[in-house]
C-alpha cells in the first residue's frame, strides 16, 4: 500500500511540472534562455531527476528558487517552493514540507494560479495524510476540491476524491474508501482520461484485495492494464504488473506471481525508478519466502535496503527490516530477526508508523516464546496490544478535540458579534431577530416534516421487506408441513392400500377381477409416485447451507425422471446476496421449471445467470410447444406467470415474457444488485 500512495502523490503534483524532456537538452538550453527561462529550465531538470535523485531535485529547486526571487518571478518561485517541499517529503522532514508548501501556496495566490495552489493544499493534505493527522488531511483535500469545482479542473477534482478514499482505506473503511474511488472513477470516465481511469481501477483493486476478494481485485487490476496498454502508459504498465504479481502471491498462485513481478522489475530498471525498484525486490522477496526459498528471499531484501538507503526511503526501510526479521524468524535465526526488528522498531518509532510498530513488537514477543523467555515475550505482547489500541483510538480522540475547539470558537466568535450588533443597532436586530426566528421556525417545521416523511417512508420500506419476509418463511414453514403430511401421512397410507390389494389378487384367481386389481394397483402406484414428488418439491430449499446455485440443481435433479427435460446451468455466484432474495430467486425459477414440465413437452430448459452493469440478468428458456402469452394472462389461466411477476416486482425487478404457438417459452428477468443485499 506504500507505494501506491506515493505513486498517487506524484501523480497529483505532475500537472504543476514541466514536461520531462531530456536532461541534456535542457543543459544546452541554459546558454541561450533569459533569467525567467532559465528558472522554468532548472524546474524541468528536477523534474527529470523526480525518481532517482533527491539530491538533485532539491539542488535545480534551490537555483530556480534563487534566481526566481532575483527577478521576482512569482510563479516560478512558488513551483520551486513546493519542489523542495517534495525533497524534504521523501526525507520525512515533515515541519519543513509544511513550511515549504504554506510558502508556495502564498506565492501561488499571489501569482493569480489558483490551479497551482489547490494542487499545494492537496499535497498538504497526503503530507497529512502521511502523519496520520486525518481530519486535517480531509480539511485541504476539501479545500483544494473547492477550489478545482470552481476553475471546472475535473481531471484534478477526481484526483482529489481519489486522495479522500486513500484516507478512508489508511483507516480501514473500506466501503467509504470504495464510495470515493468510485466518485473519482465518475469524473475520470466523464472526460474518457484512460490513464486516470486505470489509476482509479487500482484503488478500487487495492479495496478488495484487503477484503479478500483476491478474484475481483485481480479483475480490476487486469481492466487498469488494459487500458494502461492502450495508453502506453508504461509506468502504469509496471504498477500494475506489480499489483497482479501481489494479488497472485496472495492468492498462492507463485509461479504467476514470480512471473508478472519480474515482469514489472524490468520495465521500472528501464525507467530507472529506484523507489518502485525496491519495492518490487521487497514483494519478490515475501514471494521467495512464502515458497522457502530462504537464500533467494534474503538477496531480495538486501537489494531492497540497498536501494532504499541510497534515496533516503527510511518508511521503506521499517517495512523491509520487519520483512526480514520475518525471514529469520522462519529460519530459526533469532539473534538476526531480533537486530532486524531492533532497527525497524527504531525507524517506525521516528516516522510514528504504528502498524509496522504493532507487527514488530508481536513477532518480538514469538521470538522470545520460543526461546523460553517468556517473562519478555509477556511484556512485548503487552506492547504490541498498546499499539493495537492507539492504532484504533488515536485518530478518533484527535478528532473529538477537534470538533470541541471548533465548536467553541465558533461560540465565542457568536456571542462578540452578538454582543456588537445589539450595542450598535438593537432595534433593527430586534426587528431581525423576529424575522429570523420565523423563518428558522418554519424552516424547522419544513425540515421536521420532510425529516418525518423520508423516514416513514424509509420505515414502512423496512416493514414491507420484514412483512414480506415473515410472509416467506411462514410460507416455507406450511410447505414444509404439507409436505411433511404428504409423506409420512398420505404415502404410508396408499402403501398400505397397494398391499390389500395385492394380497386381494393373490387370493382371486377370476381374470376379470385381475384385470381391474391390476390397473387399481397401477392407479395406487401413480398415486404414490405424485404424492412423494408432491412433498419433495413443497419441501423448502436449505438456501443459507446450499446456495441458491445447489439448491436448483438438486431441484432438477429430482423433478427431471431420466433427465428429461435437460436442464442447462449456466450459473454465477449469488451466495452473497441476502438469504430471502435468494429463495425468493429460487421459487421465481422452480415455478417456470414446474410450468415447462407441466404444460410446454419440452425437451430442454436453459437457463442462465449474469451480472451486467450492476444488474443481476435471469435468462430462461425451453423448446417446448409455446402458447398464446397474451390470451393465458387475460383469461387468467396463467397462474404461475402471475405468481413470477408477483415475486420479481417484490424484489424491484423486471420481467419480461415471450411465446406462441410452436415457438418455446422465453423469460428474461432483472434484478438491481443493490435490491438483492438488502434486509435478510
Amino acid at each position: 500500500m506504500k507505494f501506491i500512495l506515493t505513486l498517487f502523490y506524484i501523480c497529483c503534483i505532475s500537472t504543476i511540472l514541466i514536461a520531462q524532456p531530456v536532461a541534456d537538452s535542457l543543459f544546452q538550453k541554459l546558454n541561450s534562455a533569459n533569467d525567467q527561462q532559465k528558472t522554468d529550465i532548472y524546474l524541468a531538470i528536477a523534474k527529470v531527476n523526480w525518481r532517482y535523485s533527491t539530491d538533485s531535485i532539491y539542488k535545480y529547486s534551490k537555483k530556480a528558487l534563487d534566481l526566481a526571487r532575483q527577478i521576482d518571478y512569482i510563479n516560478g518561485e512558488a513551483k520551486a517552493l513546493s519542489y523542495i517541499g517534495v525533497t524534504h517529503f521523501y526525507k520525512a522532514n515533515y515541519d519543513s514540507v509544511l513550511y515549504y508548501y504554506d510558502a508556495a501556496i502564498e506565492k501561488f495566490k499571489q501569482s493569480d494560479d489558483l490551479s497551482g495552489a489547490a494542487i499545494t493544499i492537496n499535497n498538504r493534505g497526503v503530507l497529512y495524510k502521511r502523519m496520520g493527522e486525518f481530519s486535517k488531511a480531509i480539511d485541504c483535500y476539501n479545500e483544494a476540491i473547492t477550489i478545482q469545482e470552481k476553475l471546472g479542473d475535473i481531471r484534478e477534482v477526481g484526483g482529489v476524491l481519489l486522495n479522500i478514499g486513500i484516507i478512508y482505506y489508511v483507516q480501514n473503511d473500506l466501503d467509504k474508501a470504495l464510495k470515493y474511488y468510485l466518485k473519482a472513477l465518475e469524473q475520470f470516465e466523464s472526460i474518457n482520461d484512460k490513464i486516470k481511469i486505470a489509476g482509479a481501477f487500482t484503488n478500487i483493486g487495492q479495496v478488495y484485495a484487503e477484503l479478500h476478494q483476491n478474484t475481483k481485485a485481480l479483475g480490476y487490476y487486469n481492466k487498469a492494464l488494459i487500458l494502461q496498454r492502450e495508453s502506453d502508459d508504461i509506468y502504469g504498465i509496471a504498477n500494475s504488473l506489480s499489483n497482479i504479481g501481489i494479488i497472485n502471491k496472495t492468492m498462492g498462485n507463485f509461479s504467476e506471481s514470480e512471473s508478472h513481478l519480474n515482469n514489472s522489475l524490468e520495465l521500472y530498471m528501464e525507467m530507472q525508478d529506484q523507489d518502485a525498484i525496491a519495492y518490487v525486490y521487497n514483494h519478490l522477496g515475501e514471494l521467495y519466502t512464502f515458497m522457502k526459498q530462504w537464500e533467494k528471499a534474503l538477496r531480495m531484501y538486501n537489494k531492497t535496503i540497498q536501494i532504499q538507503e541510497s534515496i533516503g526511503d527510511n518508511e521503506g526501510l521499517a517495512y523491509v527490516k520487519y520483512d526480514m526479521a520475518n525471514l529469520f524468524f522462519l529460519t530459526g535465526e533469532w539473534t538476526k530477526a531480533q537486530h532486524n526488528l531492533e532497527e525497524s522498531i527504531k525507524l517506525s518509532r521516528s516516522l510514528n508508523i504504528l502498524d509496522i510498530l504493532q507487527k514488530s513488537f508481536l513477532l518480538l514477543s514469538k521470538i522470545d516464546s520460543v526461546q523460553g523467555d517468556n517473562k519478555k515475550s509477556l511484556i512485548n505482547f503487552k506492547t504490541y496490544t498498546q499499539y493495537k489500541d492507539t492504532i484504533y483510538n488515536q485518530e478518533s480522540s484527535r478528532q473529538i478535540a477537534e470538533m470541541q475547539t471548533k465548536y467553541e470558537t465558533v461560540k465565542k466568535e457568536q456571542e462578540i458579534s452578538k454582543l456588537q450588533q445589539e450595542k450598535n443597532i438593537q432595534e433593527l436586530k430586534n426587528k431581525e431577530n423576529r424575522i429570523i426566528w420565523s423563518v428558522s421556525l418554519l424552516g424547522s417545521l419544513i425540515s421536521f416534516v420532510f425529516i418525518f416523511a423520508l423516514y416513514r417512508s424509509r420505515q414502512k420500506k423496512k416493514e414491507e421487506k420484514i412483512l414480506l419476509k415473515n410472509t416467506m418463511e411462514t410460507e416455507d414453514k406450511e410447505r414444509k408441513r404439507i409436505a411433511e403430511e404428504l409423506h409420512d401421512g398420505i404415502g404410508p397410507l396408499l402403501s398400505t392400500v397397494k398391499m390389500y390389494i395385492n394380497e386381494i389378487e393373490v387370493v382371486n384367481n377370476n381374470s376379470s377381477d385381475k384385470e381391474l386389481l391390476d390397473e387399481s394397483d397401477k392407479i395406487i402406484d401413480e398415486a404414490i409416485c405424485s404424492a412423494r414428488n408432491l412433498s419433495h418439491n413443497l419441501m423448502p430449499q436449505n438456501i443459507e447451507n446450499d446456495g441458491l446455485n445447489k439448491s436448483l440443481q438438486v431441484f432438477a435433479n429430482r423433478v427431471c425422471i431420466n433427465s428429461k427435460p435437460e436442464i442447462i446451468f449456466k450459473q454465477i455466484n449469488t451466495d452473497e446476496y441476502g438469504l430471502w432474495q435468494q429463495l425468493m430467486i429460487y421459487r421465481i425459477i422452480t415455478e417456470l421449471i414446474n410450468n415447462t414440465i407441466k404444460h410446454s413437452g419440452a425437451d430442454q430448459i436453459r437457463i442462465e445467470f449474469k451480472n451486467v452493469s450492476k444488474v443481476l440478468n435471469v435468462e430462461y428458456s425451453d423448446n417446448g410447444t409455446g402458447f398464446n402469452l397474451e390470451k393465458v394472462l387475460r383469461e387468467g389461466n396463467g397462474i404461475g406467470l402471475r405468481n413470477v411477476i408477483s415475486r420479481v416486482s417484490s424484489l424491484k425487478g423486471k420481467v419480461r415474457f415471450e411465446s406462441s404457438e410452436n415457438q418455446g417459452f422465453k423469460a428474461e428477468i432483472k434484478i438491481g444488485i443493490k435490491n438483492l443485499y438488502e434486509l435478510n
